[in-house]
């Protein structure tokens, strides 16, 4: 019989029998090497390489919002990413659980196979956060859907929707209420600008897209995002649609509905409304999407497949997280 280790940190239990015991160094080292920056010349050549049709955005993510998206805690996980790397224990459950399975942590480098128990699942105790949305969909859509030069992004990510207008030369609005994102992203807006040469239409604004702002009120020719799917995400920052405590109506009377009326006058006669979004843990989003954004007067015209890269899972093998882009019109004359 397995025995097993009690740990505890910021309040909360943890236990597993997978453990390996640190020294200080070795925690240190591993915590050194997790959260060390690429170069800034290798970012900026990223950014050229978006720019010029490329689409891997790893060292852009690492250098602007790693740290961000790690304060995220998913509602799978007891810890955030940042929790964990704050840890010695914890990290000795993740080093503990790399050497469990030398087929799945299968690399020679330790902190690639830490990092890969939180990739692909650790334990409940931790999930990284940090996917992101795949600009060659951020390219199709806005292909696709463009009708005046002008998206709206209602919630704005870690970026590459972002990074897929302004290489599209396609004014870029926004709204997140995580401010320490927003600076974030017009720093890499400015780099971007710098590095490429190009002229950047970006204007962020750091609220929720329930708050209406009304320079933008029918000036919008797609409105295209994925919002936050009610309580399976955490972002710690800023005044966040989800709030301890609340139930899922009142997230979309509060949130949800106030969103889409928003997008609805934002666009223009004709603008198109794309949403990312999927039902999760018995709240069916997509069937309420559909539902509030007819009352709202929006007509659904299409459904496109956004095909995520296959993500692995320690049990499961490769998992398909493809999911839907539902695609809206604005009906004339509806108020």
């Amino acid at each position: 019989m397995s025995i097993l280790k009690t740990i505890k940190f910021n309040g909360k239990t943890f236990e597993t029998k997978f453990y390996h015991e640190l020294s200080d160094e070795e925690f240190e080292y591993i915590r050194k090497r997790h959260y060390e920056k690429p170069p800034k010349d290798a970012v900026l050549k990223q950014l050229v390489g978006i720019k010029n049709g490329k689409c891997a955005t790893n060292l852009i993510t690492k250098y602007y919002v790693k740290d961000l998206i790690e304060k995220t805690r998913k509602k799978k996980s007891k810890f955030s990413m940042e929790e964990v790397f704050s840890s010695k224990e914890l990290v000795g459950f993740l080093y503990g659980k790399s050497l469990s399975n030398p087929k799945v942590y299968d690399s020679n480098d330790i902190v690639r196979n830490i990092e890969t128990v939180c990739r692909i699942g650790g334990s409940g105790c931790v999930w990284s956060s940090a996917s992101n949305f795949p600009i060659e969909a951020v390219d199709y859509i806005i292909g696709k859907y463009n009708q005046n030069g002008i998206v709206y992004d209602f919630s704005c990510g870690w970026g590459t929707r972002m990074l897929g207008a302004i290489r599209n030369n396609i004014t870029y609005l926004g709204t997140d209420p995580n401010y320490e994102l927003v600076s974030r992203l017009n720093a890499i807006a400015t780099d971007y600008q710098s590095a490429t040469g190009d002229t950047v239409k970006v204007d962020i604004r750091a609220h929720g897209s329930e708050r209406i702002v009304r320079d933008w009120i029918g000036t919008v020719g797609l409105a295209f995002s994925s919002p936050p799917y009610f309580d399976e995400e955490d972002y710690m920052i800023g005044d966040q649609s989800y709030k301890d405590g609340m139930i899922y109506d009142e997230w979309l009377r509060t949130y949800y509905v106030p969103t889409i009326e928003n997008i609805h006058q934002y666009l223009i006669d004709d603008g198109v409304f794309a949403i990312n979004v999927k039902s999760m843990r018995g709240f069916d989003l997509e069937s309420d999407t559909l539902w509030i954004a007819r009352q709202e007067g929006f007509d659904l015209v299409a459904t496109e497949k956004l095909k995520n890269r296959k993500r692995p899972h320690a049990q499961l093998g490769m998992v398909d997280n493809s999911e839907n882009i539902y695609i809206f019109k604005k009906q004339r004359g509806h108020e």
